[in-house]
């Protein structure tokens, strides 16, 4: 069981937002995930869809898709690489939403979900997919991106550096054209 640190942080944002000039091919991670990794993408997603099924019936099933991966799994690299967990650059700008923009276009439905675990004794899969979704349910932000029928789409990934293990959920979602609107917690 991983006890050591473990930090959330979520976003949700309804956008219109400036739109980058680059491709989703931009975006692409730097190394492939491990079978770990990748066994704990697959865990995280299924058990957010089975709390999604039970705690939001009517929402729709979270689709995979591959641009929402890579771009999930380059954010995690990146937290994993040093890089701040935050959901904003250093400019306040949204990492993720700005990336998904650049994919699905500035209309739509935004999400972020990031954590970070770390355990001494080496990765787990099945214990950090575990602590991430229950985490992640049980914190408001998280859990309204977790539920929100707003999002269709989704894409999970995991990067794991000496014990230190990052996770990574983006949400899209076709139908919203709202303002955008972020709200991100601080680390505590």
């Amino acid at each position: 069981m991983m006890r050591a640190g473990l930090l959330f942080l979520a976003v949700f944002a309804f956008a219109v937002m400036p739109a980058m000039a680059a491709s989703v091919g931009q975006y692409v991670p730097q190394t492939q995930p491990t079978q770990a990794e990748r066994q704990a993408e697959l865990l995280i997603a299924q058990g957010i869809g089975a709390a999604r099924a039970g705690q939001a019936p009517d929402a729709p099933k979270l689709g995979s898709d591959d641009a929402l991966v890579d771009i999930a799994r380059l954010r995690s690299q990146a937290m994993a690489g040093g890089a701040p967990l935050s959901h904003v650059d250093a400019k306040g700008r949204f990492i993720a939403g700005d990336m998904m923009q650049a994919h699905y276009g500035p209309k739509g439905a935004f999400g972020e979900n990031i954590g970070e675990a770390y355990d001494s004794r080496g990765f787990d899969p099945q214990g950090f997919a575990k602590q991430m979704v229950e985490g992640w349910m049980n914190s408001p932000g998280h859990r309204k991106n977790i539920l929100s029928p707003d999002f269709t789409m989704s894409g999970i990934g995991v990067a794991v550096r000496d014990g230190h293990a990052f996770v990574t959920q983006v949400f899209y979602g076709p139908g919203a054209s709202a303002p955008a609107k972020i709200s991100a917690k601080p680390k505590s």
